[in-house]
């Protein structure tokens, strides 16, 4: 017997959490001029139904698994099990490589069937739930604006009586986290590095930003760290060659004022000498006349003598050669203008030949 679509479903404390990304309808401004509508991670305990949020960068891969962190970090446990609905950034029938990673932490992620809305409802309804309570009213000034507004007005709402439960979020919060895994202490920005070379411009592009490097690593391998907040750039060595605030407005480049420095300096000291000009040929004065030397021969760009000047002959005269004639393929092949193509003209009398006088066939055709 098939299961009905409209029963209640129960959880065991720590079992899941349902996680979906939430649009606001809001203008976030985003610095530079900017504003835009960034995503929100919304996760919802299953058992407690407890809410967590955080406005994210993008909707990539690593920006959702540093939101998970902090989120994850912010409970201070795991759940069993998280369910998403076929993110790009998490993957569509099969998790991606990173996230894939990520359930290293013991934990499951389940993803549902397209299509299958209902899958996922506890954190569906939580987001129509932010939208119509949270949202209305507010303005914020940037995204840290707009976490710090979300944070406390959760812990407000976390604290209302649920209807279905009949019962405070928190209340059911203890046995909810006392189920789940517990967190490992290995946080995964140290995890997902970027390897890139440094190039002559020492900047590197993360997203669609460029963040300067200092330009004592140009030509080496470098480790880049990122997360929603910071940008970090480390040596092969270790050592810290760059770090940046993380800019949430697109195509814009930071640079630090000692970097900029430090390349004015190794551009004035590296900078190879200047090519010198090529040498100008000797010129030769010309001869006073060329009637006077009998065994002349013109001899382009040269003013040695001729074989014949050599051996002691007199020059012979130049030759002219005459232009050849091209050959007209079109007017000697072309029909009409061939002496076989021309027919006589029998319209009149035929005139009698030479030498056939009186042998009867003049007038004859």
């Amino acid at each position: 017997m098939p299961v009905d679509p409209v029963s209640r479903t129960t959880y065991r404390p720590g079992e899941l959490a349902q996680c979906d990304p939430w649009f606001p309808e809001a203008d976030i401004p985003l610095g530079y001029g900017q504003s835009g509508r960034p995503p929100v991670l919304v996760m919802v305990s299953g058992y407690s139904r407890v809410i967590a949020a955080r406005m994210l960068p993008s909707r990539t891969t690593g920006d959702l698994i540093d939101g998970h962190w902090r989120l994850l970090s912010a409970w201070g446990a795991v759940p069993k099990t998280l369910v998403w609905d076929n993110e790009s950034g998490v993957g569509r029938g099969k998790l991606t490589a990173e996230f894939a990673a990520f359930a290293g932490l013991d934990t499951k992620i389940h993803l549902c069937r397209p299509r299958d809305p209902e899958a996922k409802g506890l954190v569906e309804r939580a987001n129509g739930y932010l939208e119509t309570s949270f949202l209305p009213g507010r303005t914020f000034s940037g995204p840290g604006d707009f976490n710090t507004q979300l944070t406390a007005w959760l812990t407000i709402a976390n604290r209302c009586v649920h209807r279905t439960l009949q019962t405070r979020p928190v209340e059911r919060w203890e046995a909810d986290r006392a189920g789940m895994l517990a967190l490992p202490p290995v946080d995964p920005p140290a995890w997902w590095r970027l390897q890139t070379r440094i190039g002559r411009d020492h900047y590197i592009r993360v997203d669609t930003c460029d963040y300067s490097v200092h330009p004592a690593a140009i030509g080496c391998a470098v480790t880049v760290l990122c997360d929603n907040d910071e940008i970090t750039v480390l040596a092969p060595s270790g050592e810290i060659v760059a770090q940046h605030p993380r800019c949430w407005a697109r195509h814009q480049t930071y640079t630090d004022p000692d970097h900029a420095a430090a390349g004015k300096v190794r551009c004035t000291t590296n900078r190879p000498p200047a090519p010198r000009p090529p040498e100008q040929p000797t010129l030769t004065p010309a001869r006073s006349s060329r009637s006077s030397n009998a065994n002349w021969a013109p001899m382009t760009g040269c003013s040695r003598l001729s074989k014949a000047a050599r051996a002691g002959r007199p020059a012979a005269a130049p030759h002219h050669h005459r232009p050849r004639r091209r050959h007209r393929a079109s007017h000697r092949h072309h029909i009409g203008h061939r002496p076989q193509d021309r027919l006589p003209d029998r319209s009149g009398p035929r005139l009698p030949r030479a030498g056939n006088e009186g042998s009867g066939l003049a007038g004859c055709r």
